[in-house]
């Protein structure tokens, strides 16, 4: 099981040079988030055809998420109120999933972070449709926005683009990233934004990201 999982993890495609704060450490632009598989759904993050990600839901309640030296076991907690995200050091960041109103002053997701940093994260509905936006406490600025793709037949499901001042919490991407899409990929298994899992392809990603 472990070569398995070593082998997945190497197989993958990365963009990424390891310079500090290089467009590729942050991946600034856009993101593709695409969905495969039904009952225990994975889901590809590509940017510039590369992919830099995946997210395995394994379960209706846990997943892990995957990158480049990054590793982060997911759990949905506390009646869907709260995700945790434990890193391959045993650090914890949670995200805490507020009841509130699209397009409500308050954030509907709130994440602390092992380091302390606090973020939040709005829902909203505009002309470019239903999105959400990451801000870090205390900016005003949005580090990075989930535009969701309402396409029957797509297995992209989510655009993410990412804002120029993500560069300055780089070393955030990945931990912001997998939370809230754990909490996308939760959200479309309970229909919360009325899609249904038979939307989605029920194909495999293709073997050459694995």
């Amino acid at each position: 099981m472990e070569s398995t999982k070593g082998q997945q993890t190497t197989n993958l495609l990365y963009a990424i040079n390891g310079a500090e704060f290089s467009y590729d450490d942050w991946h600034k632009g856009i993101t593709l988030v695409e969905r495969y598989g039904l009952t225990r759904p994975i889901f590809t993050f590509l940017h510039n055809d590369a992919e830099i990600a995946h997210l395995e839901w394994r379960r209706a309640r846990s997943g892990i998420y995957r990158a480049r030296d990054v590793e982060f076991e997911l759990s949905v907690e506390l009646l869907a109120r709260q995700i945790k995200a434990v890193d391959s050091l045993s650090r914890i960041s949670l995200m805490k999933i507020h009841r509130v109103p699209v397009n409500h002053k308050k954030p509907k997701l709130a994440i602390t972070l092992s380091d302390a940093d606090k973020f939040n994260v709005y829902e909203k509905l505009s002309s470019s449709g239903h999105l959400l936006k990451v801000t870090k406490e205390h900016y005003v600025n949005s580090l990075m926005t989930f535009t969701f793709v309402d396409k029957k037949v797509s297995k992209t499901i989510a655009k993410v683009e990412v804002h120029q001042l993500m560069r300055w919490e780089a070393r955030h991407f990945h931990a912001l990233l997998s939370l809230v899409m754990s909490w996308i990929a939760f959200s479309h298994d309970h229909r919360i934004y009325g899609v249904h899992r038979s939307e989605f392809t029920h194909g495999r990603p293709p073997i050459g990201r694995w």
